[in-house]
C-alpha cells in the first residue's frame, strides 16, 4: 500500500492522472467495468501504479494549477513523484511578501536560496544577505559585494549631541520603564540610579551596579519589588 495516507480510489488514481493520464483512463475504466472481485484486483493493481509514481517518503500535496504559478522568476519544477510536470514560477510583485523556507538538515534549503539568488541576479533584482556562516554565499556565481561587519559598540546612556545629560537620563527611564512593563514604579529607581551616575560616563554594567546596591530596607515595597 501507499505510504502516503491516501485514503480513496480517487486520490489515487488522480497521482497517477498527473503523471501518466492515459493509463489512468484506462486504470478507471477498467475498474468500472469489473464485478466485485476484479474492482479488488484493479485496487491492488492502481495501488501498485500509484507507488511506482511517488517514492514511499513523500509527502503528498495538491497539485498547484500551471495557470496559477507564472512569473518572472524560476524557482524550479513542479514533480508528481520524481516524473517533472512543469515549472513553478514566482512573480515578481509576490518578493514584497514573507517568504519562508523550511526543511529538516539536508533537504535543499541552502542549494533553494542559492537557486533564488541567481534567478533574481537575472532580473536584476538586488539581494541582501546576512551569512553567519560565512560560507554559504560568498562562492555564488553573481556580481557581489562582501562586506565584513566590524564590532558594533552602543552605549544608550551616552546622550546625542545637542541633548543635555538630565534630559537623556528622564527619557530613557521612561523607554526603560516602558519596554520592561514596570508600569511607572521603575522609572523613578532608574531615573535616581542615574543621577548619582551623572558625573561619569556610566555603561549598563553601571546603572546595574547603581540599581543592584540600592539599599532596599529604605524603599517603599512595590519598588523592592522592581527592583528584584
Amino acid at each position: 500500500m501507499i505510504a502516503m495516507g491516501i485514503s480513496n480510489l480517487d486520490e489515487r488514481l488522480k497521482i497517477i492522472e498527473k503523471a501518466e493520464p492515459e493509463t489512468a483512463r484506462k486504470l478507471r475504466e477498467r475498474y468500472l467495468i469489473e464485478d466485485k472481485k476484479g474492482k479488488e484486483n484493479m485496487r491492488w493493481l492502481i495501488d501498485i501504479t500509484a507507488e511506482k509514481i511517488l517514492n514511499k517518503n513523500d509527502i503528498l500535496l495538491p497539485f498547484i494549477l500551471q495557470e496559477l504559478i507564472w512569473g518572472e522568476i524560476n524557482l524550479g519544477k513542479v514533480l508528481s513523484g520524481k516524473k517533472e510536470l512543469y515549472n513553478f514560477y514566482l512573480k515578481k510583485e509576490q518578493l514584497l511578501k514573507h517568504l519562508g523556507v523550511f526543511g529538516s538538515t539536508g533537504s535543499g534549503k541552502t542549494n533553494f536560496i542559492h537557486h533564488l539568488i541567481k534567478e533574481l541576479a537575472k532580473q536584476k533584482i538586488p539581494v541582501l544577505v546576512f551569512d553567519f556562516s560565512k560560507q554559504n554565499y560568498r562562492n555564488l556565481p553573481v556580481d557581489k559585494k562582501i562586506l565584513e561587519p566590524a564590532s558594533f559598540n552602543f552605549n544608550p546612556l551616552n546622550p546625542p549631541a545637542g541633548t543635555s545629560r538630565e534630559v537623556w537620563a528622564k527619557k530613557f527611564a521612561e523607554v526603560f520603564d516602558h519596554a520592561y512593563w514596570l508600569l511607572g514604579g521603575g522609572k523613578s529607581i532608574i531615573l535616581s540610579a542615574l543621577n548619582k551616575l551623572s558625573d561619569s560616563e556610566p555603561t549598563l554594567s553601571d546603572l546595574r551596579k547603581e540599581v543592584g546596591a540600592m539599599d532596599n530596607r529604605k524603599l517603599p515595597f512595590r519598588e523592592r519589588n522592581w527592583i528584584a
